[in-house]
Formats: structure tokens, sequence, C-alpha cells
């Protein structure tokens, strides 16, 4: 028997596939959730431990988002599963010359979370420093390994088979360690299969992140697929070893810079999905403001030559201007508030073009058909608006006097669906700044529609990082 899937111009055939095998689904059992504890932690530790750095250089929401996180993996492991937070043992001298009581990542998870370890819901691992500190590893200085974003790079399992799919430094790095401390075999993927952009029913329905949008593809790189990719060898090993017996190759939210579907669908039993329903094309507009100063910092003697950098937020915290913008009237909007100033909108648009709509209701109307003509019942989950953030750099003079010079645009989806199914507990993001109380309540009524316990966890600055709590934790079976 063949199963045909229909998407758009794209014509898949699938042979019929053993229910049950391959890659489970994140609503079955659940033994264990994977942690990673990454770099934004030791950071929020030492800038923290030093007022004059707090006062002056501090980027409060990295360090808001790292307290997000740290309550979303005491939430996980002690409602979820048993958790194994990944910690690198390495301090890099460079990243913290003006700290003098120095701890690594794997001494600070001991420290946060030594009331966890003891109750044994949470245990911590290290990778030899041999590993963090090989210079080739390395791409960027001013990051050490691992990070947070466990979701895409860490394994998959099939049974005590762990499969390593990411492809990437940090997946071909931390696998093999997590194997071994978990007496696993590992097994690499000849083909890249992203945490985000993938997702699996028990009975072998899978979901992709496919587009065949030049534009989109450009922009969005290796973690979504276009058609042609799902045939031949990929297919067989989709089918093969995955468990997929139909695929369902989803488009990517416009304009979100990712494309990981995990954004905007969560199957939620093999008979039931979520999506995320946009009404209008509104967003909200929050505003960043970087100060460039002629003081010194660290404070020198002589002649002021050096700058800084500050930021802050106008406002409130989160620093919204304005809500229920419309998206295609963005440009005239900031015109009217910030008259003369350049804007840059190529971390908005890219190659787009600046006066597109998004056209989100549509986007929620073809995936809701699309999934219903799959045989799903479909649950739709208001979102927040969109946020655009305007980041203004601003030059303050030696007079005092201050100019803004130029304001980037980028664009971040607060999201109900990026969430985490353990055991029955449904983990879901909520949101004080982006969102409302009623939305939040109505995202965790659809989940609990579906027969899932609910726990609401802040997520309004982890999610200005590109994800939340389906991207920082990575479950086994």
């Amino acid at each position: 028997m063949r199963r045909i899937y229909r998407y758009m111009s794209i014509l898949l055939a699938i042979p019929q596939f053993a229910a049950g095998s391959g890659v489970k689904a994140q609503y079955e059992p659940v033994s264990r959730v994977l942690l990673s504890s990454g770099t934004n932690q030791m950071d929020y530790y030492h800038r923290r431990a030093t007022p004059e750095i707090l006062e002056d250089a501090t980027r409060l929401e990295e360090f808001k988002a790292v307290e997000e996180v740290n309550s979303i993996y005491r939430a996980i492991s002690r409602l979820g599963a048993p958790a194994l937070l990944l910690a690198s043992n390495s301090i890099p001298e460079r990243l913290f010359p003006y700290m003098k009581n120095k701890k690594s990542e794997f001494t600070l998870a001991n420290e946060v979370f030594g009331d966890l370890i003891t109750s044994k819901h949470l245990s911590v691992m290290t990778l030899p420093d041999e590993i963090i500190d090989d210079p080739k590893y390395r791409y960027d200085e001013s990051r050490i390994f691992p990070d947070r974003w466990i979701r895409d790079w860490g394994p998959f399992n099939i049974g005590a088979t762990f499969i390593a799919s990411d492809g990437g430094r940090r997946s071909l790095l931390a696998n093999p360690e997590i194997a071994r401390e978990l007496n696993a075999t590992l097994r690499n993927s000849p083909f890249s299969l992203i945490g985000g952009a993938f997702m699996k029913t028990s009975d072998g329905v899978c979901g992709l992140s496919v587009t065949d949008d030049p534009g989109k593809r450009a922009i969005l790189g290796v973690d979504v697929l276009n058609a042609t990719e799902l045939a031949g060898p990929r297919l067989e090993y989709l089918q093969d070893v995955v468990g997929c017996r139909q695929i369902i190759p989803i488009e990517p939210l416009p304009l979100e810079p990712l494309g990981h579907l995990d954004l905007f669908v969560k199957f939620l039993s093999d008979k039931k999905v979520a999506i995320a329903r946009y009404s209008s094309d509104q967003v909200q507009v929050r505003a960043v403001r970087k100060i460039e100063s002629t003081e010194c910092f660290p404070p020198a003697s002589g002649s002021c030559e050096q700058t800084w950098t500050r930021n802050y937020f106008t406002n409130s915290i989160s620093g919204v201007e304005s809500q229920g913008v419309e998206f295609k009237g963005l440009r005239d909007y900031i015109s009217n508030q910030y008259p003369g100033v350049d804007v840059e909108f190529r971390e908005l648009w890219r190659d787009l073009g600046p006066y597109k709509a998004l056209n989100l209701k549509n986007f929620s109307d073809r995936l809701a058909r699309q999934l219903r003509s799959a045989g799903f019942e479909v649950i739709e989950i208001e979102q927040p608006q969109p946020v655009v953030t305007l980041k203004i750099e601003q030059l303050q003079t030696l007079e005092g006097k201050i100019k803004i010079e130029k304001i980037h645009a980028s664009l971040t989806f607060p999201t109900y669906l990026n969430s985490l199914l353990i055991n029955g507990t449904a983990f879901v993001p909520s949101y004080k700044y982006w969102s409302d109380p009623r939305r939040d309540q109505a995202a965790a009524d659809g989940y609990r529609s579906a027969g899932f316990k609910i726990q609401l966890l802040p997520s309004d600055f982890i999610i200005l990082e590109g994800g939340t709590i389906h991207c920082v934790t990575k479950e086994l079976h």
C-alpha cells in the first residue's frame, strides 16, 4: 500500500511503514531530558558578580533570558522527567579578564541546581577540557562550547541507539560524550535532521520544514529542505531509520529567520495537532537604545580615547512603544516616530522586499487546511502579535548631546507552540510583556483539551533569541 501526499506542486509517494518504529513522538513516555547550560550562564554570573559591570555595561535582556532558562530547567526536571545538564568545565581567560573569582559552567550548575542534584531530579556532566579548548573547533572567540540550543544539535534516540543528525561542530563533539555518559550506541546520520525543523507522531506521520521559495531558501539555509531533497537516499533514511510512513512538508512562517516549524506547529497526539492562529498582520513595536559615549571604560589615565556602549530600554523593561501597528505600514510608522533617521531594514525583510505583507492570517488558514486534509483534528491557538525590535544607535557628544544615527529593525514571533510535552504535562511559554493573561490561559486551554496538565513558564526574553522551552531541551525515550 502506498500513501500519496500532495503539497502545492510537490507529489510525495511514501510507502506504508510500521507504526511505532523509529524516532518516538514527543508525547510518548520520556525517560530523561537533555539540557545544555551555554556560555550565557557563565557570562551572566560573572557580570552580575561585578557591580561596576552590571551598572555600566549590562545587557539586561540576556540576563533575564538566563533566569528564564534556569526556571524552565527547574520546572521540567521536577515535574517532567529527570534531567541531564551538559556544562563546560573550562574558563576562557580572554572572555572574563575582569573577574577575580572565576567559576566554570560546571561549578555554577552544581551551585545553582544543587537542591535538584541532591534530590536526583537533575545531574550534571561536563565535556573533557581538551575538547572544549581545541582551537580548531572555535568558530567565534566570544563563545565557548556548548550552547543552550540542544534541540537542534542534541541526539534523537531509538531505544539505546542515539542518532546524531545535526552534522555540525556541536553535534560532532558533544553527542559522543552524551552517549558514553548514558551507555548508548551512537550513529551519525548521513543527513541533517534539525530538531526544531522536524516532528513526528507515534504512528509515523512526520512534519518537516520545507520551502521551494528561492528567497526563503537563500535566507534559511540547510535547516529547511526543498521538495527535491525529499527523494532518493534521504527519503529512504526517513522511512527506514526515522520511521516516517507519511511526510507532511510544512512551509515556514513568513519572514521568520530560522524556518523551524516548532514555532507554529505541535503534534499533541496521533490525531490532534495544535497550530498558530494569527488573525491579522498587526505587530507590536519596541525600542532598544544603544548609546556610544566618549567616556572611557575601564577607567584610564590620561586622554580618553576609548568608547563604550550601554543598552537600556524605553518606557519599561520591554520597551514597547506601540501595539497594533500594521506591518505593511511599519516604514511610515518608524519615519514618523524618528524623522530624518536612516533605517536599516535588512535584518527584518532580508531579500523579500520592504513592503511585503506578512499575510499571517492566510498562512494560518493554509496550514489548518493542510493538516485537516492529512486527517488531523486541528486546535488553533491564538498567538501574540509579532514583535518588531528597533535597535536605535545613538551618539553622545562631548557636550552631552545625544543624536540618533541609525535604526536596525528585526522581527520576533512570541509563540505558545514552542512547548515541551513530557509524560502528560505540557510546559508552555507565557508572556508578561508580549501577551496578556487571557491569551496565556486560552493557549493553556488548547493543551488541556488534548488531555495535558499545564505548566506556564515565563519566556519573554529567551524568545527574543529565537526560541524558548522546546528549543532549549531534548527528550529521550
